[in-house]
């Protein structure tokens, strides 16, 4: 297994903008978010997580143990309830409203860095963000 803890830095995206704009936001807003730099912080504490995403304009922390439930900001400003689970080097996040499951974010890890694939129930499109390993 690879080391998760880390500091990585985005480097692409790939369709994160119809992906966002296929789960109702608008054009502006798909934009912005695909046109989005951010840096990406891991601390690892056996089972426990917290996460650090550093954009220009604001950061997103939060935090989670895996197997239970956790509040699970997004970009938008809004927050859903989240369940995370580890399964190798990746970390995969089925995310919730009223109990039903609308979306998920896997974090696939290597050496190198961290994709993030993320699908919804809203659509057929599924959008990755690339970061690399520092």
């Amino acid at each position: 297994m690879v080391q998760i803890a880390g500091v990585y830095q985005h480097q692409k995206n790939e369709n994160l903008k119809e992906f966002v704009m296929a789960i109702g936001e608008n054009a502006e807003f798909a934009t912005k978010a695909d046109a989005a730099t951010s840096s990406m912080e891991f601390v690892v504490s056996g089972d426990n997580y917290t996460v650090k995403n550093v954009y220009p304009d604001k950061t997103v922390t939060f935090s989670f143990t895996l197997g239970a439930e956790f509040d699970d900001p997004m970009p938008t400003g809004i927050s859903f309830k989240s369940v995370a689970t580890l399964n190798g080097n990746t970390i995969a996040v089925k995310t919730f409203l009223n109990g039903a499951q609308i979306g998920y974010r896997n974090y696939d890890f290597s050496d190198s860095g961290c994709v993030i694939t993320m699908g919804a129930t809203a659509t057929t499109h599924v959008a990755k963000r690339i970061y690399s390993r520092q």
